[in-house]
């Protein structure tokens, strides 16, 4: 049996004693992902759900943690995907308090989040469409056995919200960016002369 160079190099990270890889690469995207809605790019993860799916961030304001999300809607109610070790962690934010923050493509509002038991999660996962939650480049490459370790929150919109610690927060960068580019685009120009 041969095997790849990807997973050579992961068995050799895994003996080494960097223990926890999985879940580095797990938080890495997780601070990706939540980077991207926090400098206003959040919505580019959302220009074409059919193909990617739909994504959001979900904030438990008394901690500050921020996690996202795959999501579909279904007659007013957001479902959104958790799986492997975001379940406990997540339960045990939802136990504290169930009143949440979303950040979607549609705005910023509070909301109420429960975790559903498994057998829910299981049933509505089968009622619904793989590519509902992970689009149709999404849904081809998952694995349908994770089904397992994945469970679903139902979240319901309460009312929009607005502040300045939210998505787009550091937009500012962007501008901060352009005219550094612009000035130094423009001192080579004068250079130039």
């Amino acid at each position: 049996m041969k095997t790849s160079p990807l997973s050579n190099f992961v068995d050799m990270v895994k003996n080494s004693g960097i223990t926890n890889c999985e879940a580095l690469g797990k938080n890495a995207h997780r601070l990706v992902l939540v980077a991207l809605w926090k400098t206003g790019l959040g919505n580019i993860l959302n220009v074409s759900p059919k193909m990617t799916g739909s994504h959001m961030v979900i904030d438990f304001p008394k901690t500050g943690y921020k996690m996202p999300l795959s999501y579909t809607e279904q007659d007013n109610t957001i479902y959104g995907l958790v799986s492997g070790e975001e379940v406990f962690h997540t339960a045990e934010l939802l136990a504290a308090n169930q009143v949440v923050q979303i950040w979607m493509k549609d705005g910023w509002f509070n909301a109420n989040a429960e975790l559903l038991p498994s057998g829910e999660t299981i049933e509505l996962l089968r009622s619904s469409l793989p590519k509902d939650f992970f689009g149709i480049l999404g849904a081809s490459i998952r694995n349908g056995t994770q089904d397992q370790e994945v469970r679903l929150l139902r979240i319901n919109k309460i009312s929009p919200f607005t502040g300045a610690k939210g998505p787009g927060q550091y937009s500012w960068v962007w501008f901060a960016l352009s005219v550094h580019l612009f000035l130094s685009l423009l001192a080579r120009q004068v250079k130039r002369k």
